[in-house]
């Protein structure tokens, strides 16, 4: 069963805060599902803490906040703040697996008529309230997707580098503040969603929001709705209503990647942020951050096209990911190969192509493709090791790494590997390209 087929039971919790003659509120639970533990009821205000907005910005279009934030006895809390028949704020938390934001990020404008829906009230506490049932969306089609990104760039005012700038700022692990928002719960779940189809979906969850922020030291979020117009630190300040960021954005080497695929066309941004997938997992479980994760991923993808063009790229970064990357496919690899001992045929300098013989060794599917006279990159030659000390060509035995043995041919069509492998230092003269 995955994530997108899974049906979730999300354990509930309802707060209220009751006010207090000359006292600062207190917390009040009026309901929950029986398996809240005591503690996560005080987990769930210190980690998730959500306010209503202000009067003035509250409407049917936004009655309330919405938020995402991280667990700590939980993955994931999410939250619905609005205001009581007392006038008094109350919170409604559901306790979250990863799975269930694995399902939602795909699609988190499943909560929007979540966040709508009123708080129940209930005349007495209740301690027996059924689990909350939340059903995973349908992933969105490429068409919702790309309106998604388009409104995204919309918001900006159509400034690209505006888009950049809040790109990098996520990655590079700053918080993001808007202010002068619409009051419209569905315009800012929007926004939200378009900064996050410039992710790789693995990466996703990672994102935490709250739509409506009145403390921005007490709501623990990376993407926050400012409702006044303050200027928390170590946060990106992107005004509504200009389409600007108000200071200046870190330089991120993923964010620059993904905005030359959407320059081009948003299409290959979906295309590309599918392909990373695999590889930014990758690097999630080595502990990897955010930053590195995904300009690992994006270095991969620019050495792909370039090994895929047949166009020069860095040897060691090629080999790099030879030696290091476990999702890097199997077709990928052999032309990984193919473009290492090309150039060090052309360069006259092995240099690495070290992993290539244990590479074989390791894989030897891969080193039949490799070593295939059918290769896209053959040479034919007379020599392998000469028998002399010269450079003459006239006299050689060559040695094959399928038969361990040394025999005199008088010719031989072989791969480059075999030659690199077998040899790494030979006169230029003894080859030629077919």
């Amino acid at each position: 069963m995955t994530d997108q087929t899974r049906v979730f039971q999300l354990e509930r919790l309802y707060i209220s805060l009751t006010a207090q003659d000359g006292k600062a509120p207190a917390l009040q639970v009026f309901g929950r599902t029986p398996g809240v533990k005591p503690e996560q009821m005080s987990e769930c205000w210190r980690a998730a803490q959500l306010m209503p907005p202000p009067a003035d910005q509250r409407s049917d279009a936004m009655p309330g906040s919405l938020g995402i934030f991280r667990g700590e006895s939980v993955d994931y809390i999410i939250a619905k703040a609005q205001t009581g028949p007392n006038g008094m704020p109350q919170v409604q938390y559901l306790l979250a697996p990863a799975g269930a934001m694995r399902a939602l990020s795909s699609n988190i404008r499943l909560l929007e008529g979540y966040g709508k829906e009123p708080i129940p009230q209930y005349a007495t506490p209740r301690t027996d309230l059924p689990p909350f049932t939340l059903e995973p969306p349908e992933p969105l089609d490429a068409e919702t997707q790309t309106d998604d990104l388009n409104a995204l760039i919309n918001f900006c005012k159509g400034d690209l580098k505006v888009v950049n700038g809040l790109l990098a700022g996520l990655v590079e692990a700053m918080g993001l503040g808007i202010i002068n928002a619409p009051s419209s719960l569905h315009d800012r779940m929007t926004f939200v969603q378009g900064i996050l189809t410039l992710l790789p979906p693995p990466v996703r969850v990672a994102i935490t929001f709250a739509t409506s922020v009145i403390d921005p030291a007490q709501t623990k979020a990376q993407i926050k709705f400012l409702a006044s117009d303050v200027r928390p630190e170590h946060h990106l300040i992107f005004d509504w209503t200009t389409g600007k960021l108000l200071n200046e954005a870190p330089e991120d080497v993923y964010a620059k990647y993904i905005m030359t695929q959407l320059r081009l066309d948003p299409s290959l941004v979906l295309e590309q942020t599918d392909k990373l997938a695999r590889t930014a997992v990758w690097r999630a479980m080595r502990k990897d951050d955010m930053a590195n994760a995904l300009a690992w991923v994006s270095r991969r993808a620019t050495l792909d096209m370039l090994v895929k063009d047949g166009l020069p790229a860095d040897r060691s970064m090629v080999a790099g990911v030879l030696r290091e990357d476990p999702t890097l496919p199997d077709d990928m690899r052999v032309a990984y190969t193919h473009h290492l001992l090309s150039l060090a045929l052309a360069l006259d300098d092995a240099t690495f192509t070290e992993i290539i013989p244990a590479m074989a060794i390791q894989k030897l599917d891969l080193a039949q493709a490799t070593y295939s006279p059918r290769s896209p990159r053959v040479i034919d030659y007379r020599v392998a090791m000469p028998l002399r000390s010269s450079n003459s060509c006239n006299d050689f035995s060559i040695f094959s790494p399928r038969s361990n043995s040394n025999r005199p041919l008088p010719k031989l069509s072989v791969s480059a590997a075999d030659a690199v492998m077998t040899i790494p230092k030979l006169p230029k003269s003894c080859f030629y390209w077919r």
